[in-house]
């Protein structure tokens, strides 16, 4: 009988999805919401109709004479400066304006960048990094050992970034090209965090003078591009830094270019309008794969989809109440209804594998909505009770409605607020809000980018709001425990602990999945969803 029934709601949760994604393509600019409609990640529907005429009738051009890259991204940055903006759509055009000292490969192995050299103490409490020589920034300064100095102090004052430099203690600058770190205790993910985009080395002498409003918006620094132009809704505009130390860009110019819809950009580059799409959707994989003009990538990543509840409200505060959750959601039907069961996975943990090796054992939160039930009786619930859930466009507004049918047969009515990026990042910091969905992106494969920055009570991407000083002993005792063996396991018992409190619904890992012209050279995915320009060619 429960089987029978699970098939009947599926069925039915099918139905209701496609009424609701049907009435919203046809509705034009209706929304849930009177000021939503677009995502930081996707822009409004009277943006994407004038991106689908461009689409249809702007020619293509021949790759051979082009000396211009256009990326389609879903989101517009929300600032250029390496320590004030971090969400992966912004550090996605960051990197190719700032370099860190250190960088990693597409298999994230640590390379050297504007540090040629660097050394840990036998003790593990200082950084000792040799910079290279003659580096130009885009205003013709050259690179020293103040500038890096100058970008800790920065970052160390930013709430947004800080936690990359958590372990610094002072930074000495014995001369030019010598950076020496002191930590303030022997830290395994200091350097990993040294080769984030948060981290980019700016120039001191640009940024004094400009002052961070105007340097957020065109910032001077020591990447292999320099930004000519941001036309905001739009498109942010590059151009190659011609004295780059590892040599001046193969392509000249690039534009990142926001694309509210994924089918629009999909379309664009099939084209010829754009030649790079960051974010494909799981529909449009066939399409794409069969055009012999096209190449699809696809790969693992550090990306992954939580339904946050905010533990502060009532009656999210109550952990029964977020089991009863957990176990009301088929979050395989997630994956099947909005990324078509090829383009992510079931969390079987709040780590990613990639960052911890380590066998997490069963995801503990089966399919049982006889169980929640229960659970939401047990915590004085049992008519169940209506709240709201913020989501932007697109895959997550697609979740929602999926969640919103699994929750109405447990009795919660979920209102579902559609917002653009910014507008939504103000209110979950505002904590006026029930539930968001949103994507945690490690930018290292390191549990403690996933974990801590996450669910430590202080840290600003907190959105569950979920604040325990037990479990920020915890983070804190992991970060910094030198011996593999032990830090592992602290992991697996910070991994038990969040399955037990359920603060969230671990909904699923993504895969990257990227698409670009077929005669764009060096392409290649990176876990974090990012894009080396400098490294392509036409």
């Amino acid at each position: 009988m429960k089987a029978k029934w699970k098939k009947i709601g599926v069925l039915l949760l099918i139905a209701m999805m496609l009424v609701s994604i049907l009435g919203a393509c046809s509705g034009g600019n209706n929304s849930t919401n009177d000021t939503a409609g677009t995502e930081a990640e996707e822009t409004a529907d009277t943006e994407e109709a004038t991106e689908e005429e461009s689409a249809e009738t702007e020619e293509p051009t021949d790759a051979a004479s082009k000396d211009t890259i256009v990326v389609a991204t879903s989101a517009e940055p929300t600032s250029l400066d390496p320590q004030f903006g971090e969400d992966t759509t912004t550090q996605r055009v960051v990197m190719q304006i700032s370099d860190t000292l250190i960088g990693v490969d597409e298999n994230m192995n640590y390379v050297p960048k504007l540090a040629e050299s660097w050394e840990m103490s036998p003790d593990g409490l200082t950084l000792t990094f040799k910079l290279r020589e003659g580096v130009k920034a885009h205003n013709g300064e050259t690179l020293t050992s103040e500038d890096v100095a100058y970008t800790v102090e920065r970052g160390q004052a930013s709430t947004l970034v800080a936690k990359a430099f958590a372990a610094i203690e002072s930074v000495e600058c014995p001369d030019d090209l010598t950076v020496v770190m002191h930590l303030a205790y022997s830290s395994p993910i200091q350097l990993a965090y040294l080769s984030s985009p948060s981290t980019g080395i700016v120039n001191k002498k640009a940024c004094e003078e400009m002052g961070d409003e105007s340097f957020g918006r065109a910032p001077v620094a020591y990447g292999p591009y320099k930004v000519v132009g941001w036309e905001s809704g739009d498109k942010v505009t590059l151009e190659a830094h011609e004295d780059y130390w590892n040599g001046a860009p193969a392509i000249k110019n690039a534009e990142f270019k926001v694309y509210a819809d994924s089918n629009t950009a999909a379309i664009a580059l099939q084209n010829g309008q754009v030649d790079v799409v960051m974010d494909v959707s799981t529909a449009d994989v066939n399409s794409l794969e069969s055009d012999s003009n096209v190449a699809v990538y696809t790969g693992d990543s550090l990306i992954a989809f939580h339904l946050h509840m905010n533990c502060e409200r009532t009656p999210f505060s109550d952990p029964k109440v977020r089991q009863a959750i957990n176990y009301a959601i088929n979050t395989q039907d997630i994956i099947d209804a909005c990324f078509d069961g090829i383009g992510a996975t079931i969390m079987d943990s709040f780590i990613p594998k990639m960052s911890l090796s380590a066998d997490f054992g069963e995801r503990p939160y089966q399919y049982d909505m006889e169980k929640a039930k229960s659970l939401l009786a047990e915590a004085g619930y049992e008519n169940g009770f209506e709240c709201n859930i913020l989501v932007t466009s697109g895959a997550q507004e697609k979740m929602a409605q999926v969640i919103q049918a699994y929750l109405q047969q447990i009795g919660i009515t979920l209102k579902i607020d559609v917002y653009e990026w910014g507008t939504l990042l103000d209110i979950v910091n505002s904590g006026d809000y029930d539930m968001t969905i949103l994507r945690i992106v490690a930018m290292i494969p390191d549990p403690d980018l996933s974990l801590y920055t996450r669910f430590q009570s202080e840290q600003p991407y907190n959105f569950s709001k979920f604040k325990v000083p037990e479990l920020d002993k915890m983070l804190e005792d992991a970060r910094s425990c030198a011996d593999a063996d032990e830090r592992t396991q602290m992991y697996l018992d910070i991994n038990k602990y969040l399955w037990d409190n359920a603060p969230t619904v671990p909904l699923c890992f993504t895969t990257v999945i990227n698409a670009t012209n077929a005669s764009l050279k060096g392409y290649h995915t990176d876990p974090r969803g990012f894009i080396n320009v400098c490294e392509l060619s036409w």
